[in-house]
C-alpha cells in the first residue's frame, strides 16, 4: 500500500475571539463580510497548573505548496483589510468559509498544546494535527464584560483565559519586553481594561508562537523564524536562521497562528504538517530563505508608507 496512512485527528473544542474587523453583525463591522477566523483557544485547570490549547486552521491540508492559491499567497504576502474592500491572501471562499473556524463547524487544525505549572512557566508542549470545533465566536471588546458576568455561558472559560493571560503578560513586564504593557497591577485592572480581549489573544498567540518555534528547533524542522533583539534591532525580521526574539527571552520565535492571512505562517505550517505526517519537506532551505527575504521587503514597504502617513516610526512592539 502506498501513499499517506490516514491520520486520526483528536477532536478539540474552544472559542474564537476576534475584533470588529471580523464581526458577524452589521453594527460592529468595520470590514464587512470578513470572517477569516484562523485560531481558536481553550484553557483548562489541571491540578495546580494549566493546559492551554491554541488551535490553528490547517490551511496546509487544502492549499498545497506550488498550487495556484499558494503562489498567489506568496506574491501577496498577507491579507490587506480595507473599509470598503478586503483583499484576501487566499481565495475569499477559502478564507471566509472553507478554512475559517466558524462556530459549530468541524475544521482541520494544527493545535499547539502547552502545559504550564502553578507559576505559569512552560513545563511541556507539543504540536498536533487535530479537528477543532468552535463553541462560539466572541468579540474582543466583549471579553471584559463576560469575565465580570457569572451568569454568562462562557464566564468560566473567559475568566480562566484572562487569568492565564494576566500572568503571562506579567512575566513579559518583568523582563521589560512588551512596551504595550503599561501598568499590569493585577486581574482587577485587566478586567476593567477596554483592551482586555486584545491582551488575552496577544498573550496566547505569543505563547503558541514561542512553543511552535521550540518544537521545530527540537525536531530540526526547517522553518522561517521571527528574529528581534529589543536592545539592538529597530525592527523584527524573518530569517531561516534562529537569532532569537526578545519576547521569547532570546529563544526561538516563529509566526504560526495566522495562516489564513499571513503567508509566513502558512509556509511554516506546510513544513510542520509534512513532518507530522512523515512526508518529505515541501520546500528547501533556499526556498524558505527567498520567501523570508521577499516578505521582509513587503513589510518594509508597508512600514515606510505607514511612517510617512502617521509619523510613527516605532514598531518595537511588533512581534
Amino acid at each position: 500500500m502506498s501513499g499517506i496512512v490516514p491520520y486520526r485527528r483528536p477532536k478539540v473544542t474552544g472559542v474564537t475571539i476576534d475584533g470588529p474587523n471580523t464581526a458577524g453583525y452589521p453594527e460592529k463591522e468595520r470590514f464587512p463580510g470578513v470572517r477569516d477566523y484562523d485560531d481558536g483557544v481553550s484553557v483548562e485547570k489541571v491540578g495546580s497548573g494549566w493546559r492551554v490549547e491554541v488551535s490553528i486552521a490547517d490551511v496546509a491540508s487544502t492549499v498545497f505548496p506550488g498550487s495556484t492559491v499558494d503562489l498567489k499567497a506568496l506574491r501577496q504576502g498577507f491579507t490587506r483589510y480595507g473599509p470598503s474592500r478586503t483583499k484576501h491572501m487566499l481565495d475569499n471562499w477559502l478564507a471566509n468559509t472553507a478554512l475559517s473556524l466558524l462556530p459549530g463547524e468541524p475544521r482541520r487544525t494544527i493545535t499547539v498544546v502547552i502545559h504550564l505549572d502553578a507559576d505559569f512557566c512552560v513545563i511541556a508542549s507539543s504540536v498536533q494535527l487535530t479537528q477543532f470545533r468552535s463553541l462560539t465566536r466572541l468579540y474582543l471588546e466583549d471579553v471584559s464584560d463576560i469575565s465580570r458576568d457569572p451568569e454568562h455561558k462562557y464566564y468560566q472559560l473567559v475568566r480562566q483565559l484572562v487569568e492565564v493571560s494576566v500572568n503571562l503578560r506579567a512575566q513579559l513586564k518583568k523582563r521589560e519586553i512588551d512596551a504595550s504593557i503599561d501598568e499590569v497591577v493585577g486581574e482587577k485592572w485587566y478586567l476593567n481594561d477596554k483592551c482586555c480581549g486584545d491582551r488575552v489573544i496577544q498573550s496566547l498567540m505569543i505563547l503558541a508562537n514561542c512553543q511552535f518555534a521550540e518544537f521545530c528547533i527540537h525536531h530540526k524542522i526547517p522553518i522561517i523564524f521571527r528574529n528581534f533583539n529589543i536592545d539592538t534591532d529597530a525592527y523584527a525580521l524573518y530569517s531561516v536562521e534562529c537569532a532569537g526574539h526578545s519576547i521569547a527571552q532570546g529563544l526561538g520565535y516563529a509566526h504560526s497562528t495566522s495562516p489564513i492571512r499571513r503567508v509566513i505562517d502558512k509556509v511554516n505550517q506546510d513544513m510542520v504538517r509534512a513532518w507530522l505526517l512523515g512526508l518529505p519537506m515541501p520546500r528547501t532551505l533556499d526556498e524558505l530563505s527567498a520567501i523570508a527575504s521577499y516578505v521582509n521587503k513587503l513589510v518594509a514597504g508597508l512600514r515606510t508608507t505607514y511612517d510617512r502617513v502617521s509619523g510613527d516610526e516605532d514598531e518595537n512592539s511588533e512581534t
